[in-house]
């Protein structure tokens, strides 16, 4: 569906646990690739990512990472 909205990308999150939104249950990166899979559309992996997740990013699919606490 992400597709057909015409975007130049999209953020998926949260990936891991995250401060800003403690209610929320983490999709994991399994979960995340398989979420993805078949998208076109650049996908950037957010929430609970820091620098250090950035090859793991890569290998599941997503095209970099989005961050705030994670890059400060």
């Amino acid at each position: 569906r992400v597709d057909a909205l015409g975007l130049d990308f999209a953020v998926l999150s949260p990936v891991k646990l995250t401060s800003s939104h403690p209610g929320e249950t983490p999709l994991g990166w399994e979960t995340f690739n398989t979420l993805i899979d078949g998208v076109n559309t650049p996908i950037y992996a957010l929430g609970g990512l820091s620098a250090d997740d950035l090859k793991d990013a890569w290998a599941y699919g997503a095209v970099g990472t989005a961050m705030l606490r994670g890059a400060w």
